[in-house]
């Protein structure tokens, strides 16, 4: 994907989202989803994981 694709995916993303009204948000995509190399479906799953986890712990069914 060209980084121009990007930038406007990005822009589109986070249009409801204000900077203003979301700081942590607009910081971690300055400083991490807007960076090259940033791979979007490896950060998915990891998270989906961590929640998943979460929920397992949580219903003590581990």
């Amino acid at each position: 994907m060209l980084r121009a694709d990007m930038d406007a995916m990005a822009e589109h993303m986070f249009e409801p989202l204000p900077a203003g009204e979301y700081p942590n948000l607009a910081e971690f995509v300055n400083a991490h989803v807007l960076k090259p190399g940033y791979d979007y479906v490896e950060e998915f799953e990891y998270g989906l994981e961590v929640i998943l986890d979460g929920l397992e712990a949580a219903l003590g069914t581990d």
